[in-house]
């Protein structure tokens, strides 16, 4: 029902966020290249 529904989302949800908090340096480098290049130190 609605709370096996629930609970799949969260599970998906929590394998993002530990995936996101693993990678967390390798985004953090990666975000501000892209989005202020110029900005960046080169």
């Amino acid at each position: 029902g609605a709370k096996a529904g629930f609970e799949a989302e969260f599970l998906v949800g929590g394998v993002v966020a530990r995936d996101l908090v693993k990678n967390w340096d390798r985004y953090a480098r990666a975000l501000p290249q892209s989005s202020n290049s110029t900005a960046g130190s080169r």
